[in-house]
This record gives C-alpha cells, structure tokens and sequence, in this order.
C-alpha cells in the first residue's frame, strides 16, 4: 500500500511539472516590465498629472451683477445698473502653478524608473530562487532512486535471511521520509510561481531553463549615474520648492474688474462705467508667512532624508559585496574539493553496502553525509546569487 501511494505521489509530482513552462529570465523580465501592476498604476498616475497640469491656469468665474443703490431726491427709485465682474489672479501664480504640476509629472516619470528596477530585482530574485528548489528537488529524486534501490536490495537480502527486518524498515522510513521532502519542496516551488504570476500579471506557471543553476556574475564595482530612488527622492524636493513659489505667487495682489451700462434697461440717457480694483491679504500675512516657513521646513526635511538615503544607500552596497564574498568562499570550497568529495562518499558506501560490508544504517550516514554536502553547496550558491542581485539592483546595474 504505501508503495501504491508512493507511485501515485510520484506521478502527480512528473504531470504537475511537466504542465508547466520553461522560460529564460529576460523573457520574464521583458514580460514583467510591459506587464506588472505597478506599472499601469504608474501610467494612471502620470496621465492624471498631466491632466492636473492642463487643468493648472485657473481663472476665476465671471459674475453678472444687478444693482440699484444710488438712490437720491431726484432719484427716488434709484439708478439700475446690469454689468460683469471678473477677478484676476496674479499673472505669476497660473506659471508657478504649471511648472508645480511638471514637477509632479516627472516625479511621476522618474518613479517608473525606480519601479521597473525594483520588478527587473524581484523577478530575477523569483527566477533563481525557482531555479535552486528545482535543483534541489533534483537531488532528492536522485536520492528517492537510490532509497529505492537500497530498500529492494533489502527486502531481497531478509527474504532470503541474509539482513535482519531493521535494515528493511529503515530503508522504507527514508524512502517514505524522501517522498515528503520532494513535496514540501514542491509547495516552495508553487509559492514562488504564484509570486511570479503577480510580477508578470499572467496566469502561467513558470519554471526556469533548463541546466544547473549557474552562478552569476556582479555587474561592476561602482555605481553607474543616481539610483532611480534617489533622483525620486531629489525630484520630490523639487516638487517641494516649486510649491513655494506657488505660495509666493499667492501673497501678491488680486485683481477685479467691473463693467456696467443701463443700455440693456431701455434708459433714454443710459449711462455707463467700468471700475478697476485690487486686493492685498492685509489680515492674512501672517498665515501666508506660516504657510511658508512650513514648506521650507519640508524641503530641510527632504534634503536631510536624502542625505541619509545616499549614506543608506552607500552602506548596504558595501554590506552586499560583503556578503557575495562571504558567500563564495563557501562555493569555492565546494566547487573544489566538497562536491568531488560528496560522489565519493556516495560511491563507496553504497558498494560497501552492496558487498555487506557496512549495515543499512552505516551507509545511511554516509549518505547523508554527502547529500548534506550537495544540499548546502545549493544552498550557498542561491545566497550567493540573491547577494549579487541585490548588489547588482543597488548599484543600479541590473
């Protein structure tokens, strides 16, 4: 029975991955970039800015007036007037306004950079991470086949009384144990192409090229030109100071316009007139200059935090080359004495085994000796390649 429920398992494991496609990581990347959510929000957002932009010259509305005050003795009924007023706001505040909204736009503009960069990371950090379970589901099928043989070598040896029935039952426990790992590992694998459904805003399953996991290469040791999140950073501060001068323009005077006539009332001597005025914030001067200082306030504040970020900025790409280093002194080992020495181990122990010179449990542990060998080498070859993504997106080279 159990081994039924281990060929079923076994073949849900080969149709699930075989309904899957293969794709390299820069058909993912292009598909992310033209595709990924953050992008159509940015789009939205951009256009809705230049919509703001063009809706900037506000002109006040035009008002139709009415009036009868002049009232005298020889007037008692007073003197009708029809006319139009028009308020007209400084002609500085319709430009400072457009050039605010400008500075929206292309903040809005320079965050698409700043987000495409960030996608280009998360996909590629998804992609080799995909690549290094698969790799790692594949040493254990290859030790699923081994368990295999060894516990029918086994079940042969008691059956014919050359083995107690402990080498048997060990033998299937680390059959069965080894089914359960592949499936968990299968699950990390779907958790990470359910990621890369939300990146590329497709509904596919993607699994990576076909190989062995290779081992990337850092882009350069320096940095080329600002980090898009910091000329977004630089952009906002800009946004800020554009939005003082908005305010400047605020504090000066408005004007008004009124025009009347008795014409359109049928008068025999009609009479008509035009005024001409302007208003000045006499009482909200001091409201004006708190507003102000409020905005200076911010940008200081802007600035401050941008200095911090470069600083940030600086130090973690020096803490990621550190850890790329870190992390390939081990790949080093591996690559020239561990993995060499883990075949060896596997080799010799199962013929030990297969000669009765050692029991099941012996060249167990020799077994998971090597394997653990294999699994770590996997394991510090995708920290390394998560370390040289990360370095490569924070100097802005991915």
């Amino acid at each position: 029975m159990k081994n039924l429920i281990r060929i079923i398992l076994t073949i849900l494991i080969s149709g699930f991955v075989c309904a899957q496609q293969r794709i390299s990581a820069d058909e993912l990347i292009e598909i992310a970039v033209s595709e990924n959510f953050q992008n159509s929000i940015n789009d939205a957002r951009i256009k809705k800015a230049e919509l703001d932009r063009k809706g900037a010259v506000e002109f006040p509305k035009t008002g139709l007036f009415v009036e009868n005050e002049d009232f005298s003795p020889n007037e008692p009924n007073g003197v009708w007037k029809v006319g139009l007023e028009q308020e007209i706001p400084w002609p500085g505040l319709n430009k400072a306004r457009k050039n605010y909204m400008d500075q929206l736009i292309s903040v809005q503009q320079m965050n698409r950079e700043a987000v495409k960069a960030e996608i280009i990371r998360d996909i590629k950090k998804s992609y080799y991470e995909l690549w290094y379970l698969e790799q790692k589901k594949n040493l254990y099928l290859r030790l699923d086949s081994m368990y295999s043989n060894q516990f029918q070598a086994a079940n042969i040896r008691y059956n014919t009384g050359d083995v107690p029935g402990l080498d048997r039952i060990s033998a299937e426990a680390k059959l069965n144990e080894n089914i359960a790992l592949k499936l968990q590992i299968e699950k990390e694998i779907e958790i990470l192409q359910k990621r890369l459904m939300l990146l590329t805003n497709r509904q596919e399953l993607y699994l990576p090229e076909k190989g062995q996991l290779p081992k990337l290469e850092i882009s350069g040791l320096e940095s080329v030109g600002t980090h898009p999140s910091l000329l977004v950073q630089q952009q906002e501060i800009e946004v800020s100071r554009s939005l003082i001068e908005v305010q400047k323009q605020q504090n000066h005077p408005d004007f008004s316009f009124r025009a009347f006539s008795q014409v359109y009332l049928g008068e025999k001597d009609p009479i008509s007139g035009f005024s001409f005025g302007m208003s000045f914030p006499l009482f909200g001067l001091r409201p004006m200059k708190n507003r102000n200082e409020a905005i200076r306030q911010e940008v200081e504040l802007k600035e401050t935090e941008l200095n911090w970020q470069k600083m940030n900025l600086s130090s973690m790409q020096q803490q990621s080359l550190t850890e790329v280093d870190k992390q390939k002194i081990m790949i080093d080992f591996y690559e020239s004495s561990g993995l060499k020495d883990a075949d060896a181990i596997i080799s010799a122990a199962t013929l030990s085994y297969r000669s009765g010179e050692i029991s099941f449990a012996e060249m167990n542990t020799f077994v998971i000796q090597a394997i653990s060998i294999k699994d770590k080498y996997l394991e510090s070859l995708n920290l390394y390649n998560q370390s040289v993504i990360e370095y490569n997106y924070l100097i802005n080279q991915n």
